[in-house]
C-alpha cells in the first residue's frame, strides 16, 4: 500500500468522468456477478459516464476523488447524494403513499402468519 502522504482528496470535476468510469468498471470486473449486469466493460463504463454526467455539478450530489500525487491521476472516488428539504419531503410522501393502511386492509381475526412460534425457534 502507498504512503498516505502520496495521495490527496479533491472534488471530482467534469473532466474526471472518463477516469472515474474506468475505476468503477475495473472494480466491478472483479465481481463474479459482473456479467449479469453488463454485457461488457465498455457498456459498464458508458453507463457510468452517463450517470456521472448527470450528477457531477448537481448541488445535491457530492463526489470526491483520491489523487496520486506522483501521477496526478485519480485512483479512487466516492459519491453520495445530499438531497434538499423539498426532495426529502417528496420522497417521504411518496414512500408513505406506498404503505397500505392496515386498518383498511385487515379485519378482526385476520392474521398473516401461522399460529405458533416463529419458524426460527
Amino acid at each position: 500500500m502507498g504512503d498516505p502522504a502520496n495521495f490527496e482528496l479533491a472534488p471530482a470535476q467534469h473532466e474526471d468522468i472518463p477516469r472515474l468510469a474506468d475505476i468503477y468498471a475495473w472494480a466491478l470486473l472483479l465481481d463474479p456477478t459482473f456479467g449479469f449486469s453488463y454485457a461488457s466493460e465498455a457498456e459498464c463504463k458508458m453507463r457510468m459516464i452517463v450517470i456521472l454526467e448527470g450528477r457531477i455539478g448537481d448541488p445535491t450530489w457530492q463526489h470526491i476523488k483520491v489523487v496520486d500525487k506522483s501521477t496526478g491521476m485519480p485512483t479512487a472516488w466516492a459519491g453520495w447524494n445530499t438531497p434538499n428539504d423539498a426532495q426529502i419531503r417528496e420522497y417521504d410522501e411518496s414512500a408513505a403513499a406506498k404503505i397500505p393502511n392496515l386498518e383498511e386492509t385487515t379485519s378482526e381475526g385476520d392474521c398473516d402468519s401461522l399460529p405458533g412460534p416463529p419458524p426460527s425457534i
